[in-house]
């Protein structure tokens, strides 16, 4: 163990324990630990876990190693993005979770983390800072240390991590836009989301990536006609209509570039649907239809100051060669 030193910046009222729960994500059991151990200090001194800080206290705190991944450990595939000795990105395919939840306790993205981690002879929790859907794929963000997870944690909701992704919406989009609409739990569905007056704000900028015409390779008409496929024909037209690769003849689609001003359930998923543009493969606010598998929605980019660097990176993950084709294994 060793001990980390945090300096209280701001004017507070917390308690020496409270401010340490919050500080570093703790269980309950875990802090009584620490108070109990002699482990926290307040200006050099151990401190009484009810004593009120004061700006300028100087907190040091000792605290207790990893000792366990907290899920099953799965050897597999795992693309890694970027990785240092407190924060890994990893490449997240679609069909799969970012962490087990319900009935599903295997066969998830923290279990191949776990599993990354065992290979390197190193013991972290795992902890993703954000989730992407079952069917989302690309770029997901885990912090190895308690104090990496709540920088990161602070760092998302202040927005100064910037989530970036491409999708493949239905129509024509020509110009670049925001969309500003809450979002609220259904009153039907509740693992769905919906526009609502009364729900949590909500902002999505899209920027324009492709708008020309495409000529597909029409799988099922192609198939009627006994031609083969072929996914690399195409052309650029005045009209801004794009004709998505395999959806059939003249239907139409838009390559979009996402940024997230905010982070709500299925916040990109609602607002394209919301205005009459849903991602294509989209069977929740949309529709899927074949050869879609999924709906075409990809974690492009994240752009952040990494824990204890001083300078701004960008990972990214490119789009699959096969962007909601991909066939379930």
């Amino acid at each position: 163990m060793s001990w980390k030193t945090y300096t209280v910046k701001e004017p507070t009222e917390l308690t020496v324990s409270a401010y340490v729960k919050e500080r570093f994500s703790l269980s309950s059991r875990n802090l009584q630990l620490l108070f109990r151990k002699k482990r926290v200090k307040v200006n050099s001194r151990v401190a009484h876990s009810k004593r009120v800080l004061k700006k300028g206290d100087v907190i040091t705190v000792q605290l207790p190693q990893d000792k366990e991944y907290g899920v099953d450990v799965e050897k597999g595939p795992l693309t890694v993005l970027y990785e240092d000795k407190y924060t890994l990105v990893v490449d997240k395919p679609p069909f799969m979770l970012v962490h087990p939840t319900g009935q599903t306790m295997k066969h998830t993205l923290s279990n191949l983390v776990a599993g990354h981690y065992a290979k390197r002879g190193e013991v972290h929790k795992i902890r993703p800072v954000h989730r992407l859907d079952r069917d989302t794929s690309g770029c997901v963000l885990f912090g190895k240390t308690r104090e990496a997870q709540q920088y990161y944690s602070e760092q998302l909701q202040a927005g100064l991590i910037h989530r970036i992704y491409r999708g493949y919406v239905d129509g024509t989009i020509t110009d670049d836009g925001v969309i500003h609409a809450p979002i609220g739990v259904d009153p039907v569905f509740d693992n769905r989301r919906c526009i609502d007056e009364f729900g949590q704000e909500a902002i999505t900028e899209y920027h324009v990536v492709h708008h020309g015409h495409k000529l597909t390779n029409m799988v099922n008409h192609n198939a009627s006609v006994g031609l083969t496929t072929d996914y690399t024909v195409d052309g650029v037209s005045e009209d801004g209509v794009v004709v998505a690769p395999n959806m059939g003849i003249n239907q139409s689609y838009t390559e979009l570039e996402f940024r997230l001003l905010t982070g709500r359930t299925h916040q990109i998923r609602v607002h394209m649907a919301h205005i009459d543009h849903p991602i294509i493969g989209d069977a929740m606010y949309g529709k899927r239809e074949k050869p879609y598998t999924r709906q075409a929605l990809h974690a492009y980019a994240l752009q952040f100051v990494p824990y204890n660097g001083n300078e701004a990176i960008t990972v990214v993950s490119n789009v699959p060669s096969d962007f909601g084709l991909e066939k379930k294994s």
